[in-house]
């Protein structure tokens, strides 16, 4: 009996399979989800206190240690599922592996005092949100340099007044339980790598974050009537959503205004998507609900590698090119991008099947879309075999990439023997 289709077996979230019953919205699919997070909460918190290993010869993690054990469970578990602590982390993991390379060990162990000091703040900000909320005035809060700041997932906002009281307000969500992050410093920062946080920076009026808003919220729920597993996806995996407007409507023309949208998803940060220019009139609802689960899809996959092992170690000399966009991508992109554009296509092809009523501009786009995921399925080579030689997976992995490829043709194959009747 295959085992993806008996609900009896017992979920397995270690199994690289469970991705594909993800993807594929079985029955077993909230299972493996709710498996999958207390898996990666677990690890996370191995990979906290691993950090805080050096507690008693290091004040800031000293200090860490005992604000963290001293938050109630929840909140601790607020923590370790912030995108934030998870970056802190991965740049702690980093500078300690430069302090062993180094020869002058001074300029790394500055870099790892610098974040242990980003550790200790994002765990202090947690416990003075409580703090407020309780009407305790704290040592953290009477000398904290800013008027403003923000909890580690990004979902509360701090804020003190002339007189220097705090007080705390929810910053607006998706779902209910998804921040949607106009202003904190996380948001307003500048990358010079990010295809988002590279833009302008402009300031939102409370206009256009309330149709950022509005038209995520229509495009989440459009998801959910259409595969709602697909919405589950999206509430577990995503915490955090950093919307960027670097475009104003009245600086130039429509077709201008399409060369400045983009979604982004950084590995760093798992758990949070970028989202740019998502105000303008000219991206649509679809557009919204492609960009929501595309960056979802790399969350719940980036949740997998966290909880268990990365598909693959990248080496920077070897890129595979992409059969979707032709670039050169690393290996772990290209894995991810099969169960991306495999997710997007079954999302907005039952979304164009579900209804008759669709314009004939939102059929244009969405059969334009599906034929974009489709072509890179559809090659004469094997998707695993794209991967260099020199890049190892497992063979389970490599049966499920080839799995979705051949559900994928075979889909098509069967719409052209259709068409033919």
């Amino acid at each position: 009996m295959n085992a993806l289709a008996d609900d009896s077996v017992a979920v397995d979230p270690t199994d690289v399979q469970c991705l594909l019953e993800i993807a594929n919205a079985s029955p077993r699919s909230p299972d493996i989800i709710d498996k999958l997070l207390w898996c990666r909460l677990l690890s996370m918190r191995w990979r906290l206190f691993e950090a805080l290993a050096e507690r008693n010869t290091d004040s800031a993690l000293g200090a860490a240690y005992r604000t963290y054990n001293a938050l109630s469970p929840v909140h601790q578990a607020r923590v370790l599922i912030s995108s934030e602590l998870c970056e802190v982390l991965m740049c702690l993991s980093s500078a300690a592996a430069r302090r062993e390379r180094a020869v002058d060990k001074g300029e790394a162990e500055n870099d790892i005092a610098s974040i242990h000091t980003r550790l200790l703040d994002i765990i202090s900000r947690e416990q003075a949100i409580i703090d407020i909320e309780a009407g305790r005035r704290t040592y953290f809060l009477s000398n904290h340099t800013t008027r403003v700041f923000f909890s580690p997932v990004g979902d509360k906002q701090a804020i003190t007044d002339a007189s220097g009281a705090w007080s705390v307000r929810n910053v607006p969500s998706l779902g209910g339980v998804i921040c949607v992050d106009f202003d904190s410093p996380v948001a307003t920062a500048y990358e010079a790598r990010s295809g988002v946080l590279s833009q302008y920076c402009l300031l939102m009026s409370d206009e256009e974050k309330a149709t950022v808003v509005d038209k995520l919220d229509a495009a989440l729920e459009r998801i959910d009537a259409t595969v709602p597993a697909y919405g589950l996806i999206i509430r577990n995996f995503v915490r955090r959503i950093i919307v960027r407007k670097s475009y104003d409507a009245s600086e130039g023309d429509a077709g201008a205004e399409r060369r400045h949208f983009g979604s982004e998803y950084v590995p760093r940060q798992p758990g949070s998507i970028r989202l740019l220019n998502t105000h303008l009139d000219s991206l649509s609802v679809e557009s919204c609900m492609e960009s929501l689960m595309h960056e979802s899809t790399h969350n719940y996959l980036a949740a997998w590698e966290l909880a268990n092992e990365m598909f693959v170690l990248n080496d920077p000399r070897n890129r595979v090119t992409s059969p979707w966009s032709g670039n050169q991508i690393p290996n772990s992109s290209f894995i991810h991008a099969v169960f991306v554009y495999y997710v997007c296509h079954r999302l907005l092809r039952g979304y164009l099947e579900s209804s008759n009523s669709h314009d004939e501009r939102v059929k244009a786009h969405l059969e334009g879309r599906l034929a974009n995921f489709m072509a890179g399925f559809l090659i004469r080579q094997r998707l695993p075999d794209l991967l260099l030689a020199e890049c190892a997976i497992s063979p389970a992995l490599f049966t499920v990439l080839l799995r979705i490829q051949e559900t994928m043709k075979g889909i098509y194959s069967r719409d052209a023997i259709e068409a033919g009747a």
